[in-house]
């Protein structure tokens, strides 16, 4: 299909009305119409695409001339194509042969109308061209159906158009498309496929289509078929074993599957089947004439749809003379009246009928069962007999009777009647107690009793049933007594006593009320577990008689002692036993809003008095119980951690931090902080291991040198006197000193070089005298504090040269 799209300029036909005005002298005027035609452009109606001829493509317009215009000239892509105007419906009609007919494009024609006096008027228009498509070809075929096949390779053929196309291609399968194989010619198309490989289960599609340059898609649509090469035969007919058979035999057989498809060949004696063989799609074959004697095989095979044979499908039949005939002088005989034969046979004799079966007729391929028998007889057994030809065969027993009829040596008599039985000889009368129905020999004791009776005095029989007249009762069940001919009942309605819940501990209980009904005479309430039954409200012991129908029944007992148990009680009334009447104590109570939460009843908690005690938390524990939604005891504290004793601070509670030394005084440049230890308390244990409380810190341990000279005596002795004063420390226990002197000629008498003095208090200090020195003498000295036995640091000092009566020596 091609769509194609017009711009056309409307044609407009213009009448112009010219009025031509006269004036005469006598003031009249006359008026003239005149008429003038506008030149107007042809105007294009309809175009079309002309059929694709091969190889070139029309394009044929079409289209209305104005008045008076004899041509139409159309300029199109450098081309000038003039046409006539028919002047008698002023129409035109042009082809314009398509130059590049595969370029689809918009195609301008520029359309004028040519008059006569050579004016041309133009207008253009637009057509959408496109190139058109080539016709597909046609596979004729099998009338283009699928088919199946076991030519491998098939012959195809179809039709196709010409005139429109420029070749063919055919695609097999998955390949590719092939323009060697196909041509159209004269319309028409024909090749034989290449070899298809033989696989049942494959379809091969060929597809064919035509071809046209000049199109718009050089291809057309292509035509398709599937072809199923099978070369595979299908299984051979199924036939029954070898047999024997009458001179008009029957064959019958059954697919053996595998493709076939229902069509069978056949022949008798003759395996081959390519010829003469007939072809039938019944199962089976009958021979219309006789057969002469002896075997005979046939041969069937089944084809499938691709035209494949199978192998052949074989039976054997052998001839012989047909079912109630025997073989004489090569003749088939019929057998005579108390014989037969029941099958294909070439015996020379037929079979006699045995006991119990006869023949009546001559050629009879069965026996006849007998059915003589005595009156009444509903089997029999036949004694020995041979060759009988009539229904009178022996009788050696009856085995069954009819219905109402029995066995009497090879008689049948009818059963006794009603309350009568067979006491060997005759019927005679069942007797007192009892029955026998009708058509029957035995007689039945009879059990029929009064309710609840058990046993029984019977005055005559049942009258065919078991329902002889009882004259008295005997025995009753349990709660019955005996009473003429029935039994009295001593057995109350039900007694349900409702169970009753959430009473108090050991409390009297009163069960529910209950109507008695459903006996007859009085009768004694016994009760297990009650302390008292009341019959009609007044209350007695365990057991209580007299209760008639009409009477109430109450029962009562104790509750138990403990919380959520349950006690019963039960009743017996003549030979009823009540429901086990159910006493259920309450639930204990539970302890509410307590420190722990609700605590059930019976739970117990540890409460304390303190949660952190400066001691053990044994010492102030105590167990509360909860009973009954009461909870002993009056410690709510319900966790505690020890405290902690022997601390240097006394018994502390746990939680507490305190600060110890190592000891109570620190020098400089040690501080108490540095002799610091954290102690804390934690459930009973101590962190820890000092176990001084307090510590004081003292300035660092120093000294000062002062010096002075002293002279003495009559010779103007002297002396040099350094004094060391100590400061700092504890102080508290004096000081002691440590000095270093320097060479010395003669000391004469002084300080020793180096020695230890110990002072009392902060007062003390050391003196270090220098005697008879040549020269000026060295120390070094130090100071400790007794109390914390830290010095100081060393000090140097010097001491002047002395005098000592006038000389050192």
């Amino acid at each position: 299909m091609f769509a194609e799209e017009f711009k056309m300029k409307s044609l407009v036909r213009i009448r112009e009305l010219l009025l031509l005005t006269s004036f005469f002298a006598s003031g009249c005027t006359l008026e003239l119409a005149l008429h003038k035609s506008v030149s107007l452009p042809p105007t294009v109606t309809a175009h079309k695409i002309n059929e694709v001829v091969l190889d070139e493509i029309l394009l044929e317009l079409e289209g209305q001339c104005p008045e008076d215009v004899l041509q139409v000239r159309l300029l199109v892509e450098g081309e000038t194509l003039n046409a006539n105007c028919d002047p008698s419906t002023l129409t035109f009609i042009v082809n314009y042969k398509v130059p590049h007919p595969n370029n689809d494009r918009l195609i301008l024609f520029e359309a004028s109308s040519v008059y006569p006096d050579g004016k041309a008027v133009p207008t253009t228009y637009e057509v959408n061209y496109k190139r058109p498509s080539v016709p597909s070809p046609i596979i004729t075929s099998n009338s283009g159906r699928d088919f199946v096949t076991n030519d491998t390779t098939p012959f195809l053929q179809g039709t196709c158009l010409s005139e429109k196309t420029n070749g063919m291609e055919v695609k097999i399968g998955g390949g590719a498309w092939n323009n060697a194989l196909i041509s159209c010619t004269s319309g028409t198309w024909s090749l034989t496929l290449p070899v298809l490989t033989g696989n049942p289960e494959t379809d091969h599609l060929i597809q064919v289509r035509s071809l046209n340059s000049l199109s718009q898609d050089p291809y057309s649509e292509p035509d398709a078929i599937a072809i199923r090469v099978d070369t595979v035969p299908p299984n051979p007919p199924l036939l029954p074993a070898a047999a024997d058979a009458g001179i008009r035999p029957v064959w019958t057989w059954v697919s053996g599957g595998g493709g076939g498809n229902g069509v069978y060949r056949y022949k008798i004696n003759d395996s081959d089947l390519s010829s003469g063989a007939t072809v039938t799609t019944s199962l089976s074959y009958a021979s219309v004439s006789d057969v002469a004697f002896g075997t005979h095989t046939l041969y069937v095979q089944e084809r499938d749809e691709a035209g494949n044979w199978s192998a052949s499908g074989i039976q054997v039949l052998t001839v012989k003379c047909g079912p109630g005939n025997y073989l004489s002088s090569g003749s088939c005989v019929q057998c005579a009246p108390g014989t037969y034969q029941p099958s294909n046979s070439i015996s020379a004799s037929c079979v006699s009928a045995g006991t119990g079966t006869y023949v009546d007729s001559a050629g009879a391929n069965t026996v006849t069962a007998c059915t003589n028998k005595p009156a009444h007889a509903a089997s029999v057994s036949y004694g020995a007999s041979s060759g009988l030809t009539s229904n009178s065969c022996p009788i050696v027993s009856i085995d069954t009777c009819e219905t109402n009829y029995t066995q009497n040596g090879l008689t049948c008599r009818a059963l006794c009647a009603t309350d009568k039985y067979w006491d060997g000889s005759a019927c005679a009368d069942v007797g007192s107690g009892f029955y026998s129905p009708a058509n029957n020999d035995t007689r039945f004791a009879c059990t029929n009793v009064p309710v609840h009776a058990t046993a029984v005095v019977y005055s005559g029989s049942g009258s065919g049933a078991n329902s002889c007249p009882v004259s008295s009762v005997l025995t009753c069940d349990i709660g019955y007594d005996p009473s003429g001919d029935h039994c009295t009942d001593n057995t109350p309605d039900a007694l349900v006593f409702a169970a009753q819940s959430g009473v108090e501990l050991s409390t009297l209980t009163t069960s529910n009320t209950l109507t008695l009904g459903g006996f007859d005479g009085p009768l004694i309430a016994n009760c297990t577990g009650c302390s008292a039954i009341a019959r009609n409200g007044v209350w007695g012991g365990t057991s209580v008689g007299g209760f008639m129908p009409g009477d109430t029944i109450t029962i009562r007992r104790t509750s138990s002692s403990s919380f959520s148990t349950a006690v019963t009680a039960q009743v017996t009334l003549g030979n009823v036993t009540s429901n086990a009447w159910s006493v259920t104590t309450r639930a204990a109570l539970s302890c509410t809003s307590t420190p722990w939460g609700a605590l059930a009843h019976g739970a117990t908690v540890q409460g304390f008095s303190q949660s952190a005690p400066t001691s053990a938390c044994s010492a102030i524990a105590e167990t509360r119980t909860c009973t009954d939604g009461v909870l002993s005891g009056s410690f709510n504290e319900v966790a505690c951690n020890d405290g902690c004793t022997g601390t240097p601070w006394g018994n502390v509670s746990h939680g507490f931090l305190g600060t110890a030394y190592s000891a109570t005084y620190a020098v400089a440049p040690t501080t108490c902080a540095s002799l610091s230890q954290a102690r804390g308390c934690t459930n009973g244990s101590m962190a820890g291991s000092y176990t001084i409380t307090s510590c004081q810190d003292y300035a660092a341990v120093s000294l000062s040198i002062s010096y002075s000279t002293v002279s003495f005596g009559s010779l103007g002795d002297q002396r040099t006197t350094a004094t060391i004063t100590p400061a700092g420390g504890v102080g508290s226990g004096g000081y002691s000193y440590e000095w270093i002197l320097g060479t010395v000629s003669n000391n004469n008498g002084g300080m020793g070089s180096t020695g230890i003095v110990t002072g009392g208090g902060t007062s003390n200090s050391l003196s270090l005298e220098g005697r008879c020195g040549g020269s000026e003498m060295t120390f070094q000295v130090r100071v400790r504090d007794n109390t914390s036995g830290v010095w100081s640091s060393w000090s140097n000092g010097s001491l002047q040269a002395g005098r000592w009566e006038g000389n050192c020596d």
